[in-house]
């Protein structure tokens, strides 16, 4: 008995697979990262070169988070650009995405604590040696560095999102093929004839019975023409 496999096939993940909507994730996390790391180049150097502040975790934390974007959008634009039907690909590209997903998280919360915490220029060992031009100049640097952080934790929470629709899609994709391998093994089950059944040695209506009518011996008469059995 043939049974149904769960284990999709390259022509039709190619079948269901949203090649268009892939693309426009593709692009939309592409964006998204150079975005990223633009914002957090304007915080570094306003927090390091105005402010004097020493370089902490969250400085580094923000370049390897875009490497992370950076490796997501290239695993989904090559599904789109070079090979749509590999499963191999999409689940490799859905690595990355998590991936992407987790260290996304990670920067939401580094930018969720500069925002609840303020950023504390007091805290910089090396402060002591800044000099500011005038009070308005500090508080109008404060609030651009402010105005960045917000920027960035809103693209942050964009990619998140982009790597939440694209693991939706892979985890759509996987079951609408499953189930289509399903229905199609069922459909040639059912389809396929039954072989018509005759007995091992049908005795029939010629001469050869005549001539050996030991290998025919207790068997049923099977009429040429008709095939049915005579008795």
């Amino acid at each position: 008995m043939q049974t149904s496999s769960i284990v999709p096939t390259a022509e039709a993940w190619g079948r269901y697979w949203p090649q268009i909507i892939v693309t426009i994730i593709a692009i939309i996390q592409l964006i998204l990262s150079l975005i990223a790391v633009g914002l957090h180049s304007g915080i570094v150097y306003i927090e390091i070169a105005i402010f004097c502040a020493s370089a902490s975790s969250k400085h580094v934390m923000g370049y390897i988070c875009w490497l992370f974007f950076t490796a997501s959008w290239i695993a989904t634009c090559c599904i789109t650009c070079c090979n749509r039907s590999s499963i191999c690909c999409a689940t490799y590209a859905l690595a990355q995405n998590v991936a992407a997903f987790i260290f996304s998280a990670v920067l939401i919360d580094y930018c969720r604590k500069f925002l609840v915490d303020e950023f504390d220029i007091g805290s910089s060992s090396s402060s002591s040696y800044c000099s500011y031009s005038s009070t308005t100049n500090y508080i109008s640097q404060l609030n651009t560095l402010t105005s960045l952080d917000k920027s960035l934790l809103a693209i942050a929470v964009l990619i998140l999102l982009s790597t939440l629709a694209f693991a939706g899609i892979y985890i759509y994709t996987f079951i609408r093929v499953c189930l289509s391998n399903r229905t199609n093994t069922n459909s040639r089950l059912y389809a396929e004839p039954m072989a018509p059944r005759f007995p091992p040695n049908p005795r029939p209506f010629n001469d050869v019975y005549q001539q050996n009518p030991a290998v025919y011996m207790n068997q049923p008469v099977l009429c040429a023409k008709c095939r049915q059995s005579a008795f």
